[in-house]
């Protein structure tokens, strides 16, 4: 059952900083996190603080409460709206409390921008718009806007590919498996990952220095290529090695590098995920391991996987590249 519930965006307090000509001012900013790839912003409901996952390519924002009978509006700074509730998710160890999707984000009454180098998701009025761009030293990048996202277009071996902006997504790029694709002939590297369509292995493969080209300038960044998605995506890999602007109004998308840098291959990396309150490995080479697609971790060094430490484990495996160094021990299904 969906109801509805009051939650506030906080606003930074912004009266004694000083205010840069090339942002917006931080009174109509919201704080950004970014840890292991999981992009969040911060909320509160009733004055309880709350964390919220931000998504792009999301279609609808709401709210994960065990309390589904309370009916009131939800304001922040791009519009006052109501929110649905759903039932907060018990099986994945993210500790998030609801979606901040792209239905809130467009009815926003100008811009959008996505600040890694500030950690802040701000509003921007069309009046200051030009010269936020201008100052900022944003550039317009190719885009396609469609219903419930927007794609970033890319230039790879003189082909040009449309990606789905999608901050949900930890990897840099993915991208279906397809035998016209202008980069096969290139170094790669074999791979098996989950489909959940099937619940079986399916082949894919990572191209790891794949060059990737935005309005002139080519970055090195690895390619997982499968056939368990339907559009090729942009993600957080590659996002946060950059500031976004999106226009929603207009259907335009400015960019500028930042200082943090995208993720580049070190090394094929086995993935994890949490599914019904097990370590189950999702992504491995197709090379011979000690691991397989559907192996349950059991222990981690001399720690067996309990209830209490699942989401310590899930997260040391999940974002270190090389298990080597690791005595770890699975259950094989």
């Amino acid at each position: 059952m969906r109801s509805l519930l009051l939650v506030t965006f906080a606003l930074l307090a912004a009266a004694d900083a000083p205010k840069k000509t090339d942002e917006p001012s931080t009174a109509n900013c919201i704080a950004l996190d970014l840890k292991n790839n999981l992009l969040t912003v911060y909320g509160s409901v009733a004055d309880d603080a709350k964390t919220f996952r931000l998504g792009f390519a999301e279609m609808q924002s709401v709210l994960y409460s065990a309390n589904s009978d309370k009916k009131e509006t939800i304001a922040n700074i791009f519009s006052s709206e109501k929110l649905a509730i759903r039932q907060k998710l018990k099986d994945d160890c993210l500790t998030f409390d609801g979606t901040l999707a792209n239905d809130l984000l467009r009815k926003h009454d100008g811009a959008v921008s996505l600040n890694f180098s500030e950690q802040m998701l701000c509003a921007i009025s069309y009046s200051d718009l030009p010269k936020v761009v201008q100052d900022g030293g944003y550039k317009e990048i190719a885009s396609n806007f469609k219903r419930g996202h927007f794609e970033v277009i890319a230039e790879i071996n003189w082909t040009k590919y449309s990606f789905v902006f999608n901050t949900f997504a930890p990897e840099s790029f993915i991208m279906r498996t397809s035998k016209n694709l202008s980069f096969l002939k290139e170094e790669s590297i074999g791979m098996l990952a989950l489909d959940r369509r099937t619940n079986s292995p399916s082949r894919a493969r990572l191209y790891p220095f794949t060059k990737i080209y935005t309005n002139g300038t080519g970055y090195s960044s690895p390619i997982l290529i499968t056939p368990t998605i339907d559009k090729h995506t942009m993600g957080v890999g590659f996002i946060k090695g950059f500031d976004w602007i999106v226009d929603y109004r207009r259907s335009k998308v400015y960019f500028r590098k930042n200082h943090l840098g995208i993720d580049l291959y070190s090394g094929v990396s086995h993935k994890v995920a949490v599914n019904e309150e097990q370590i189950e490995i999702v992504r491995t080479s197709d090379s011979p391991t000690d691991y397989q697609i559907g192996d349950i971790v059991v222990a981690m060094d001399t720690l067996l996987v309990q209830p209490e430490n699942l989401c310590e484990i899930y997260f040391r495996l999940l974002s270190d590249n090389d298990w080597r160094p690791l005595k770890i021990k699975v259950r094989r299904q």
